[in-house]
């Protein structure tokens, strides 16, 4: 192992048994490039490979050229290493790592047991690393199973997770399995509930929604369920894309509802703990609902800044997306993502959907969802445990490391289980079903139901 600066100061240019690589020495022709490039070796490390070796769709950068025709090459064998290492476009993804694994000569000497026949049987090893294969896998993504994918991984992904084991010891300690689930998010359908969901349930009707299609009306359903305003003074045309719709939006009306004071609740007692704090949301209406509760804009009302006092708050969320009565722009969410990183985040708003190359949460470590997680796999990649089966390769990212900084990791989950459209995210979960099949099996259900008084 040498060190690169001092390597290429010397021009010390005798072989070596592994180089430990990353970006930016690769970026530019300089005599650390230069040296790597004449330099002999035998193993290749890149760090951190997510954030360039899969390159873009537009091109190879500077870099990702110099490790695909020169170092690849030269090397007996390289390591990718990333925590994330496909985390946004599943399919480019993949097929890029692949190709930064190994030149296409060695690619064509690789096999994998694939289920490719249509009795689902294994089929004897498989050339499926070549240019070829890459490319009809490419065309042929949407219809191929994850199942296949999935195989193609499992000769070349090493995977580091609680389960991993070496000379029978864990390689890592398990923080999930230290996650309790909290039950203050639980709601009761007791008398006062039910006249609110009656109450909702007027409101909904009285604007033709009854008329909408049943998964229409349980999306309007949820978010009526953290507030009103969203349709009386019609949030989905109106506000949106508007960062004026919620200036006069203020606690009293964050509180109409029971959702809406559990959160404050809740965000209150972690604030209290010292707890640090992610608000994770699937609808774009609670993301801003949630932004707005903690967002620096309140903190201008004293009666705010009592309760909850959150000073450094981060949003990740899809980029444009207008929270807090602004439009977050790039800039903003690597702020907000440096803040986490940086152990400075009180609090953060995240899409469920977001994770970019994903984050670094270990000073985190209280969640807070907004309603029951309709997927096992976006309840996986929040939580950050998505890497505990390889079953899940397809769906890899999101957050990292959660908690490890921080003692008692926890999350909840606002929700009312004999709620209709709770029941029917609940049974989406645990069926893997869609929307509609989901509203007609809790609906039969309700049904086959007999009330005793």
């Amino acid at each position: 192992m040498v060190n690169l600066e001092e390597w290429a100061k010397h021009r010390y240019l005798e072989p070596v048994d592994v180089i430990v690589t990353q970006k930016s020495v690769l970026q530019r022709d300089t005599a650390i490039r230069q040296a790597l490039a004449k330099i002999k070796f035998k193993y290749l490390v890149v760090d951190e490979c997510h954030d360039w070796a899969r390159g873009q769709p537009s091109g190879m950068s500077n870099q990702l050229n110099f490790l695909r025709f020169n170092l690849l090459p030269r090397a007996a064998a390289v390591f990718l290493v990333s925590g994330t290492p496909f985390v946004g476009r599943m399919q480019f993804d993949v097929i890029q790592t692949i190709k930064s694994l190994a030149t296409p000569t060695r690619r064509a000497m690789w096999r994998a047991q694939l289920n490719i026949n249509s009795d689902n049987q294994e089929t004897a090893a498989v050339q499926c690393y070549t240019d070829e294969w890459l490319r009809k896998l490419d065309e042929q993504w949407a219809n191929t199973s994850h199942l296949v994918k999935t195989q193609m991984l499992v000769p070349i992904l090493l995977i580091r997770t609680p389960s991993t084991r070496i000379d029978g010891e864990p390689i890592m300690e398990d923080f999930m399995a230290k996650m309790k689930e909290k039950v203050d998010g639980d709601i009761e359908y007791d008398n006062a509930l039910v006249l609110e969901t009656q109450k909702r349930d007027n409101l909904l009707n009285e604007h033709e929604i009854d008329g909408a299609s049943k998964t229409t009306r349980y999306t309007y359903a949820r978010w009526c369920a953290y507030s009103s305003q969203v349709i009386m003074r019609n949030w989905n045309t109106l506000g949106r894309e508007n960062p004026g719709w919620w200036d006069n939006f203020t606690l009293e009306d964050a509180c109409e509802y029971e959702r809406g004071r559990r959160l404050v609740k809740i965000l209150k007692l972690d604030k209290q703990a010292r707890k640090r704090t992610i608000v994770f949301a699937s609808a774009v209406f609670h993301q801003q609902f949630a932004a707005h509760v903690i967002s620096d804009q309140l903190l201008t009302d004293k009666q705010v800044m009592k309760l909850l006092g959150y000073q450094n708050v981060a949003f990740i969320v899809p980029r444009g997306s207008y929270v807090g009565g602004q439009r977050l722009t790039e800039k903003d969410l690597k702020r907000g993502t440096m803040l986490i990183e940086q152990n400075k985040c009180e609090a953060a708003v995240m899409s469920i959907y977001v994770g970019g190359a994903g984050l670094n949460c270990q000073t985190m470590n209280s969640i807070i969802f907004m309603g029951p997680s309709t997927s096992h796999y976006q309840l996986k990649q929040a939580k950050g445990n998505s890497f505990q089966s390889l079953s899940l390769t397809v769906y890899l990212g999101r957050i990292a490391r959660f908690g490890q900084k921080h003692p008692e990791p926890s999350w909840t989950t606002i929700q009312c289980r004999q709620e209709s459209f709770d029941a029917v995210s609940i049974a989406r979960c645990e069926g893997n079903l869609s929307e509609a099949d989901a509203i007609l099996l809790v609906e039969k259900r309700d049904r086959n139901v007999i009330v005793i008084d």
